[in-house]
């Protein structure tokens, strides 16, 4: 299974993390609040709890399942973002 990591914004400051996904819902719930989810090599199980708690586009879960080019895609309920992940606490690489 893939790494999932949450955080939860509220009013723009960082309020709380590492949180399961059952619980983004919860988080939702409140006012000024922004839920953000990184999945790293998401397993269809994750992806598909992941689609059917949110109702997610199948196109947007499709794309999350196969390598493509960065993008951000906007539907009707929501966005739906991927693109590569980036490490900062790597050396740069001449």
């Amino acid at each position: 299974m893939g790494d999932i990591h949450t955080r939860m914004y509220r009013d723009g400051t960082l309020a709380d993390e590492g949180f399961a996904l059952g619980d983004v819902s919860e988080h939702l719930a409140a006012p000024d609040t922004i839920v953000w989810i990184d999945l790293f090599g998401p397993s269809r199980e994750q992806l598909h709890d992941l689609a059917t708690e949110f109702e997610l586009h199948e196109l947007a879960v499709e794309d999350a399942l196969r390598p493509q080019r960065p993008k951000l895609d906007r539907y009707e309920t929501h966005l739906f973002s991927s693109c590569h992940a980036v490490d900062l606490t790597s050396p740069l690489q001449p």
